[in-house]
C-alpha cells in the first residue's frame, strides 16, 4: 500500500512539475513579447519622432532605426522602463548636455549619425540647392541627368542632399 501511495505521489510531482514548467515557459515568452512591444514603443517611436533625423538628415525614420536601433535598449530604473544608448564599444552614452546623464534618445541618435564614418552622406547639405562652388550634381565629372548615374547609395544620398529630393525625382530614369 506504501509503495503504490509513493508512486502515486511521484507521478502526481511530476505532472506538478511539468505543469510549472511550462507555465514558466508560457510566462517567459509573455514577457519576452512585452518587452519587445515596449521596446518598439520607445526605441522605434524615439525615430520615428526625431526632429534631427527629420530635419537634419537624409535618413528616413525606418531606415535609420534598422541601421542605428541596435545600438539603444530599454532597461528599468526605479521601476521606470528608459531607453538607453550605447556606443560600438558597449558603452553608454551620456548626454552632452548634462554629462552625469544618460543621453535622450534625440540626443543619442544626433551623437551616433554625427560620429558615422559616412556622415557627410547622411546629413543634409548647409546649402541642399548647390551654390557656386558645388559639384554639377554632386558627382565628379558632370552633370547627372539620370538615375543611372547615381550608382551607390552613397552617390543617390549626396545626390539628394545637394540637390534636394525633388531634383532626385526629377531625374530622368534611362
Amino acid at each position: 500500500m506504501t509503495l503504490q501511495l509513493d508512486e502515486e505521489a511521484g507521478l502526481r510531482l511530476a505532472n506538478l512539475e511539468k505543469a510549472l514548467n511550462e507555465a514558466k515557459t508560457q510566462s517567459e515568452r509573455e514577457l519576452a513579447e512585452k518587452e519587445r512591444v515596449i521596446h518598439g514603443l520607445l526605441v522605434e517611436n524615439a525615430f520615428a519622432s526625431s526632429a534631427f533625423l527629420r530635419e537634419k538628415t537624409v535618413l528616413p525614420p525606418d531606415f535609420a532605426y534598422a541601421n542605428l536601433g541596435r545600438h539603444f535598449s530599454v532597461e528599468y530604473r526605479d521601476g521606470l522602463p528608459q531607453v538607453i544608448a550605447r556606443d560600438d564599444k558597449g558603452k553608454p552614452i551620456f548626454s552632452p548636455a548634462n554629462p552625469s546623464a544618460y543621453a535622450s534618445p534625440e540626443e543619442a541618435i544626433r551623437i551616433l549619425v554625427e560620429k558615422h564614418p559616412r556622415r557627410e552622406s547622411l546629413l543634409k547639405a548647409a546649402n541642399p540647392r548647390g551654390g557656386s562652388g558645388s559639384r554639377a550634381g554632386g558627382l565628379p565629372g558632370g552633370r547627372v541627368v539620370s538615375l543611372r548615374q547615381l550608382k551607390s547609395p552613397e552617390e543617390k544620398a549626396r545626390f539628394i542632399s545637394e540637390n534636394g529630393l525633388e531634383a532626385y525625382k526629377a531625374l530622368k530614369t534611362i
